[in-house]
């Protein structure tokens, strides 16, 4: 009899597995499914994308510089938009710097 482990159950013993390097090993899995499965691959960042703009309140930021252009205000609005560039320069570098995983891949 073939027994399927829980998702939870396989998280955990992956963690076990892991032990300080978890980092590389879920490298490794988002390798694999980008590879074996594009279209999971695709909808799952595009949900860590969309969660990471919703929590760092880029949405909110936009709907503010179209309330500062409206009103006239080019300097408050062209300040948010720098904010904005900022954030996404320092989010790029993060990624670019990386951590190891990457060369594995």
């Amino acid at each position: 009899m073939l027994i399927t482990p829980s998702a939870d159950s396989l998280c955990v013993s992956i963690q076990k597995l892991a032990q300080g390097e978890f980092e590389y090993l879920a490298g490794r899995i988002f390798a694999i499914l980008a590879d074996r499965n594009r279209p999971a691959y695709d909808w799952l960042m595009s949900k860590v994308v969309a969660a990471t703009l919703e929590h760092s309140g880029c949405e909110k930021t936009i709907a503010e510089v179209k309330r500062l252009l409206q009103a006239g205000d080019t300097a408050g609005a062209t300040k948010l938009v720098n904010e904005v560039e900022d954030w996404m320069a320092r989010l790029k570098a993060q990624a670019l710097q990386g951590n190891g995983v990457e060369a594995d891949c």
